[in-house]
């Protein structure tokens, strides 16, 4: 008792003495209590709310449920009862917590059909059929014609059965014609037997609700299969008719069954999910134990592993952040407590003269003071931590619409942080009942600041430790780890220690530096007119202890408020720009179906451009160029567009390529002006030309590829190449109702043969005098010989085709046209053609390309050749990380494949739709599902975004924190301004008036104070600023992966949100000048002789 009474007395006189640092440690044990305690409240929030989102947004809901199929089980009663109980014993065990219906299905093997005992014929020709029954069906069906079977099976005289039976609607509407009163005849046993089971058909149904997810996506009970080349026609019956009566008649018959088990998402909780996953996989193990090759099926565990992963990914920016501003936190309590201890001299002095011992001294004097601090933080601190987490937003949408329970965990938390300050206010009281009395007294001397003996030791520490993290973090690519097995994320705890230990070391060393750098400056500025400016220098340097450790308070403080705005901006700009990048056009309209005859891409885009909210629209086709290069083949990632119209959707950032966008896509845009077509008269029967092989070419087949005024292409035979020589070669213009003359000459090519050894390497052949057969007349054409417009038709090898006019290749006249090639013609076209579009195709590629390079390669089985004319780095919807991609001209690339003899055609994928600047969005989407009827995938692209923000576990779940953050350390730093005005005041009294006994003017000390002070908060948002902005840039190179551990595409891009930046400048500031203005304050009710005696 004699120690409490001790204590309290001791406590009453430190309250009167320092009140104004024990205000402020408490404070700041209070704000690094409710910061603790937000974040861990808002990480539980963020943790069930993702988890909701994930479920509803990201997976089918259907697929969640669980889906056990057991194939291969006698069709008997007794059997199945065994089975049943069984299955549903383990639903029960496992997962009967989580399951909120369920419900049986079964049927039978496939039947034959039989004939009718009048005919030979099967009562279904070309068909089988199969029994089931499913619980419920008739619940969430509708009879559209007949009724409902009976549960009775009757038995005729010779055995055979009688069931009653419903199909569906497209069952019934086939050319089967399953209608109520039919009656079909199923083979059990097999044609060969005798047995036979009579079903009648007594009703038609279709679902109420295709999309109820009793159906579990699977509509097929009510369509026609198929079994190879037979139709398969399901039949319901109930399941009495199906188990007591065709199962007990037939028990040896094998089943197959299905139990479908919906589940209540709302007893989901971050929590149990592991139980869950363990219990999904206890469930199929046990089940196959018992029954094998049983499935148990559901989308649930992937879900869940996925949300993990993702969980994990977003979790390590919050904590990462939190971490930096409670050891900011710390900071500044160190900064107090060790003001505090210089403060008790005194009592230690009193106390070490009364024969207390060292360990008495520091548990009377820190013990209370610690508990006077540190208990208001451990109970409002969690309280306040909860109500602010309600107002953080959760991914975009306030935290309100999740509930928020108040566990004991942040009072758990509360209470350690109180520990650990009170163990801090007690190490401090500690450390100073060592010194004797002469060094106490010392301590008040401003020349002879005592310095830690282990301080350089704890450097040399600190800076290993920097150098360690940094290169665990190099080596590994992150703070994240890829798993072992398995394609999740580990956060490795011991990374997230880099960036904080960052901050210590840059604070040792500043404070290292800025002593040395004040008294050089100082000594410099004594020798000039300005003397008392720099003794108030050399001031700041022998005051170094508390000067030093508010300025990298301030630097701190500030670099983590730009690193909370960098970061928070950051992830959240990077999660928008991912869904842009994935989608790419401002309306993405893709996968566009019609029930009756198929759209051509001009209608389409006609109808499109229809819209009055559209206004660009670019059709977008793509595929894969297969290219044989010479480390082995590869594919090209190609997309064609039409660059013109495509920069008024497409979303494109300026790091995507070095030069713009428009710039980029005027490399595709090359002008050509292809040859005129030779154009054949209307009433043309007949076409033949004169070929000269220098040697003859057998198996090689000579043709002309002609066109009609559609662009309809049509190959003409003239026949095979023997011989060397001049030969005429002719073949018959056919006639056919799909084409619209007149025609047009577009190709003169070679077909070799499949087969290597028929084929020759090399050879020439040179083509003259078209001519043209009308009636009984022939003509030649002229302009054959022109010297432009014929090119080789591309091919994939190393050596090109040539194409020359030469005179020695002339049949009559003065020149020719000379084909040469050096490889050989094998199962591929060879020869010259008209090319409408400029060759190469001119495009551009990834950074894999190099400007200039040639590519040739394959697409829908035409070599297409390609020239890179620039280089992007990223391009939208195209990831260059998964292999090399490049873009053409579509119009190139539609006229190149027109004019080939043999291409098939290939048709836009989508089509970006770029709106007007006054669309109305809604009005839009709308229309355009009115248009495509439901059958096109409509994506608006800020639509998508806003719903991407909304996700709880993207870079928006930081916006709250940030705020949070902000605060605190804002608090802290004008808490620290406070206590450093506090103990300016206290301890510079007597040097105060020592300076204007000396002759300096208030004046002059107003400066001296207020260049202190604008140096305090001018090199610590300096220093702030630029080690912030350094830690931003080293931070988010790692967290800049997905949640599968792979970059992202595209890479973030640092962002500053300039607001939380401003307001940390100005908070600091601001309160620099509140003490300023303090201390002016107090500098006018200085009286010399009452300073000069105030230390006595």
């Amino acid at each position: 008792m004699a120690s409490l009474s001790l204590m309290s007395w001791i406590t009453k006189r430190r309250i009167k003495e320092s009140y104004g640092l024990l205000v402020a440690a408490a404070s700041g044990i209070l704000l690094a209590v409710t910061m603790i305690a937000a974040t861990l409240i808002h990480s539980n929030t963020m943790a069930t709310a993702g988890l909701n989102y994930s479920l509803e947004r990201n997976t089918s809901q259907a697929a969640l449920n669980f889906h056990i199929v057991v194939p291969d089980r006698p069709l008997g009663p007794a059997d199945y009862a065994h089975l049943d109980s069984r299955v549903t014993q383990a639903l029960d065990e496992h997962i009967g917590w989580l399951i909120d219906t369920h419900h049986r299905a079964g049927q039978s093997p496939l039947f034959p059909s039989a004939p009718d005992v009048d005919s030979s014929e099967p009562s279904l020709p070309g068909a089988d059929s199969y029994v089931f029954f499913r619980e419920g069906f008739l619940d969430h069906a509708r009879l559209t014609a007949g009724n409902a079977p009976s549960e009775t099976v009757t038995e005729d005289a010779d055995g055979n059965l009688h069931v009653q039976a419903i199909v569906g609607l497209e069952v019934a509407s086939s050319s089967l014609n399953l209608i109520p009163g039919k009656e079909i005849y199923l083979a059990p046993m097999g044609l060969n037997s005798p047995s036979k089971i009579t079903v009648e058909i007594v009703g038609v149904a279709e679902p109420r609700d295709p999309e109820s997810s009793y159906w579990f996506g699977d509509l097929s009970k009510f369509k026609l299969g198929s079994e190879g080349s037979r139709l398969v026609v399901p039949l319901y019956i109930p399941r009495q008719a199906l188990i007591d009566g065709i199962g007990k008649k037939y028990p040896m018959l094998l089943g197959y069954y299905q139990w479908f088990a919906t589940l209540d998402l709302e007893d989901l909780e971050p929590r149990n999910l592991s139980d869950i996953e363990r219990a999904s996989q206890a469930l199929e193990s046990d089940l196959n134990q018992a029954f094998p090759r049983s499935l148990a099926l559901s989308a649930l565990e992937n879900a869940i592993s996925d949300y993990k992963r993702n969980l994990n990914l977003a979790n390590v920016p919050l904590y990462l952040f939190t971490s930096l501003v409670t050891g900011v936190t710390i900071y500044f309590l160190v900064i107090v407590t060790r003001s505090l201890a210089r403060s008790r001299e005194r009592e230690i002095g009193l106390l070490r003269s009364r024969g207390a011992s060292r360990n008495q001294i520091a548990t009377l004097l820190g013990l209370g003071e610690g508990l006077l601090v540190s208990i208001p933080a451990a109970i409002l601190g969690p309280l306040a931590g909860w109500g602010l987490s309600g107002l953080l937003p959760v991914g975009g949408v306030p935290s309100e619409t999740t509930t928020i329970p108040l566990t004991f965990t942040p009072f758990i938390v509360g209470s350690i942080a109180s520990l650990i300050c009170i163990g801090m206010f007690i190490a401090s009281s500690f450390a100073l009942t060592g010194r004797s009395t002469v060094a106490l007294a010392r301590t008040r001397d401003l020349t002879h600041q005592p310095r830690g003996r282990l301080r350089p030791a704890l450097e040399f520490l600190v800076f290993c430790a920097v150098v360690l993290v940094w290169w665990q973090i190099q080596g590994r690519g992150g703070f994240l780890t890829q798993e072992l097995l398995g394609d999740g994320l580990d956060v490795d705890l011991s990374l997230l220690l880099g960036p904080g230990l960052a901050l210590l070391a840059s604070g040792l060393l500043v404070s290292r530096i800025l002593p040395i750098l004040m008294r050089t400056i100082g000594r410099q500025l004594t020798l000039l007119k300005w003397s008392w400016i720099g003794h108030g220098l050399t001031r700041l340097s022998r005051t170094s202890p508390s000067w030093e450790g508010l300025t990298v308070l301030i630097m701190v403080s500030t670099a983590l408020a730009v690193f909370g705005s960098t970061l928070y901006s950051s992830m959240s700009t990077s999660e928008a720009d991912q869904t842009r990048y994935e989608i790419g056009g401002e309306v993405v309209v893709a996968d566009w179906r019609s029930l009756g005859l198929p759209l051509s891409t001009a209608d389409q885009k006609n109808l499109l451009n229809a819209i009055p909210e559209v206004a660009t629209v670019t059709p977008v086709l793509r595929g894969s160029l297969g290219v044989e290069g010479e480390s082995g083949a590869f594919d090209v990632s190609l997309a064609a567009v039409d660059p013109s119209s495509a920069q008024d959707s497409l979303w494109f950032r300026s790091d995507f390529s070095d030069t713009e966008l428009a710039t980029l896509f005027s490399h595709l845009q090359t002008l050509v002006r292809p040859r005129e077509p030779m154009i054949l008269p209307e009433s043309a029967n007949l076409l033949g030309l004169w070929v000269n092989p220098e040697e003859g070419i057998p198996f090689h087949n000579l043709w002309v590829a002609i066109r009609d005024t559609n662009g309809l292409m049509e190959n003409i035979r003239l026949g095979e190449v023997h011989a060397a020589g001049w030969a005429y070669f002719e073949g018959e213009i056919p006639v056919r109702p799909y084409l619209t003359p007149p025609y047009s000459i577009q190709a003169i090519y070679i077909s070799g043969p499949q087969f290597t050894s028929n084929a020759f390497k090399e050879g020439t052949i040179a083509i003259d005098d078209i001519s043209v057969g009308v009636g009984e007349d022939k003509f030649l054409l002229e302009g054959f010989e022109s010297p432009k417009g014929w090119e080789a038709l591309p091919k994939v090898g190393t050596q090109n085709d040539i194409v020359s006019l030469d005179p020695s290749a002339a049949h009559s006249g003065d020149i020719g046209i000379r084909f040469s090639w050096s490889e050989s013609i094998q199962g591929e076209l060879r020869g010259i053609f008209i090319a409408p579009a400029p060759l190469p195709l001119p495009a551009v590629g990834s950074s894999v390309f190099n400007e200039g390079e040639l590519i040739v390669g394959r697409i829908g089985g035409s070599p297409t050749p390609m020239v890179i004319r620039s280089i992007f780095n990223q391009f939208p919807t195209l990831y260059p990380d998964s292999g090399p991609v490049a873009i053409v001209n579509l119009a190139h690339f539609n006229s190149y494949r027109e004019s080939l003899p043999s291409a098939n055609t290939m048709k836009p994928d989508e089509f970006w739709l770029g709106l007007k600047s006054d669309a109305d969005i809604p009005s839009a989407k709308l229309a355009l599902e009115e248009l495509t009827g439901g059958l096109a995938s409509i994506r608006i692209r800020e639509d998508e975004v806003r719903i991407a923000r909304e996700d709880p576990l993207s870079g928006g779940a930081l916006a709250g924190i940030s705020w949070l953050a902000l605060g605190t350390l804002m608090g802290i730093a004008f808490l620290g301004l406070i206590v450093y005005a506090w103990i300016g005041i206290k301890e510079s009294r007597s040097e105060f008036g020592l300076l204007l006994a000396l002759g300096l003017s208030k004046m002059q000390l107003r400066i001296l104070v207020m260049i202190e002070h604008v140096l305090l908060a001018g090199v610590g948002l300096l220093l702030g600023s630029l080690l912030g902005s350094v830690l931003s840039n080293w931070v988010l190179q790692y967290l800049d992966v997905s949640s599968g551990g792979r970059s992202v595409t595209p890479p973030m891009e640092i962002v500053t949100n300039p607001t939380l930046a401003i307001l940390a400048y100005g908070a600091v500031v601001g309160a620099t000048f509140v003490i300023t203005l303090v201390t002016f304050v107090y500098l006018t009710t200085i009286r010399v002789h009452e300073s000069l005696r105030f230390e006595e």
